[in-house]
């Protein structure tokens, strides 16, 4: 009966997380928004279009599961003492093994690093998702 629990709890995680990413993502949706001024470009058929608004929205949601990570950040200046506090703190409670399993369960895998590791993982995602936004002309202006 643990198992059918267990799985349950994994569908619902998943659930959550598909429902969250879709809106956080919404900014994302942007190919319907721009799909009147390509049309005024470029004859595009309707199968292409609902291809494109479509493929663009389910691309960015299986990436950004594909590729999901974790983690707890703090603002640019936050004094090195409460950061240091922050980590022991955190690394304390991701060595608690009922922890552990909660989030194995859910088809996790805990793994802690520390704040520098961590820096650089994020600095290296951004570093390769800014190339890929560069390519696609993605611009925050």
């Amino acid at each position: 009966m643990q198992a059918v629990g267990r799985q349950a709890t994994k569908i619902r995680s998943i659930a959550v997380l598909l429902v969250s990413e879709l809106a956080a993502m919404s900014l994302w949706f942007v190919s319907a928004a721009v799909l009147p001024e390509m049309l005024a470009e470029v004859d595009i058929p309707s199968v292409r279009q609902a291809a494109l608004s479509s493929g663009v929205q389910g691309g960015f949601v299986c990436g950004a599961l594909l590729s999901a990570w974790f983690g707890l950040a703090a603002p640019a200046r936050t004094p090195a003492p409460v950061l240091d506090a922050l980590s022991r703190a955190v690394t304390r409670a991701m060595d608690d093994a009922a922890l552990q399993a909660n989030l194995r369960a859910q088809g996790m895998d805990p793994v802690t690093v520390g704040p520098e590791a961590f820096r650089k993982e994020a600095e290296s995602e951004i570093s390769r998702y800014r190339v890929q936004a560069d390519r696609a002309g993605i611009s925050l202006d």
